[in-house]
């Protein structure tokens, strides 16, 4: 009888061991499952970046001309989904976005999860460093896609910005390369995309 009561405490201990070993093992996949989904949300930021600075592309190919815009400074990037100037070379809507607003003068889209009312999507031509607004009449202009992000999701987007500047860019920072950020008064993300044509 004694012979018995001592192997029942043993497998006792045996499933306890085995336990702690499960819940461990729980643990460490349950973390390896979080750090990849955030590393495919991260991943799907940046291809669908990619989407929508194909669908720039694909309109100019189209109308032979760069997308319209406010004064040279900001892009309608309305016009990837509404036929503005009702013209006939339009093979739209280029992406699969919502107007931003119906009273904003600068023009923004909520596209396919990428943005929303706490992530707007603008286009801005810049100089080549990215650092400086201007009409690009230079060689040095190009095409960033432009993210004003909400002061709530700050944390949430420097992580995002950290992952794609070491993945895409080199790592090379906020203010250098082609995905840059400005964090001053509130937080932009800013990916260069192509030349101003």
């Amino acid at each position: 009888m004694n012979l018995f009561f001592k192997k029942g405490a043993m497998f006792g201990l045996d499933a306890r061991i085995a336990l702690a070993i499960f819940g461990a093992l729980s643990v460490i996949s349950g973390a390896a499952l979080y750090s990849a989904i955030k590393e495919s949300k991260y991943v799907s930021f940046y291809t669908q970046t990619q989407e929508l600075a194909k669908a720039i592309e694909q309109y100019y190919l189209d109308h032979q001309e760069m997308l319209p815009s406010f004064g040279g400074t900001v892009i309608d990037i309305r016009y990837l989904i509404e036929n503005r100037d009702s013209s006939k070379n339009w093979n739209g809507p280029y992406i699969g976005c919502e107007r931003g607003s119906t009273t904003d003068t600068y023009g923004y889209l909520y596209c396919n999860g990428l943005s929303n009312a706490s992530l707007s999507t603008y286009i801005r031509p810049y100089t080549k460093d990215g650092s400086t607004l201007t009409a690009c009449t230079s060689d040095d202009c190009f095409i960033w896609i432009f993210y004003h992000v909400a002061n709530t999701l700050k944390p949430d987007y420097q992580a995002l910005f950290d992952y794609i500047d070491e993945r895409y860019d080199g790592g090379d920072g906020e203010t250098s390369g082609n995905i840059q950020m400005s964090n001053v008064s509130s937080m932009y993300i800013l990916i260069k995309v192509m030349p101003n044509k």
